[in-house]
């Protein structure tokens, strides 16, 4: 085999491990970058009256902050199972939280979300269990600018 072509194969193998074991994306996102949800509360219950029609859904979570730098919280919104969210009567579900959420502490977020349950028993929808499945959270960092 030619001496050219045996150095470039050695060349291009080196290059394709050295373009494997650099990080894909540049986002300087680690551990550090992180909120976790340490407990929650949530209850159900009519909106108003006698009327089980309209139910009336409350939540109550907290953030934390195991990182080691402040993490602006700009809004939160609960991501809800499908066939729970399809019966939704209030216009948006999402929190203005706009508040930061200091080193190792702690930030309290409530909110309620009005749904249409008509048609649904008890039962039918103790089975939608979860409600919630997952909160998106809207967060405000600066990138280090290279």
């Amino acid at each position: 085999m030619d001496k050219t072509l045996t150095f470039g194969i050695i060349l291009f193998l080196f290059g394709l491990m050295i373009g494997i074991s650099l990080p894909w994306d540049n986002s300087d996102h680690s551990q550090e970058d992180i909120l976790l949800i340490p407990e929650s509360t949530q209850t159900m219950g009519a909106a108003a009256g006698n009327d089980t029609n309209i139910q009336l859904y409350s939540y109550n979570l907290t953030l934390y902050n195991p990182g080691s730098k402040d993490i602006f919280v700009e809004s939160i919104e609960p991501v809800f199972q499908d066939e729970f969210e399809s019966r939704m009567v209030s216009d948006s579900q999402r929190v203005y939280v706009n508040k930061s959420v200091a080193v190792e502490s702690f930030i309290h977020v409530e909110d309620e979300v009005t749904f249409n349950m008509s048609g649904l028993s008890k039962e039918d929808i103790d089975r939608m269990d979860p409600l919630i499945t997952g909160i998106g959270v809207n967060s405000v960092f600066i990138l280090p600018f290279p």
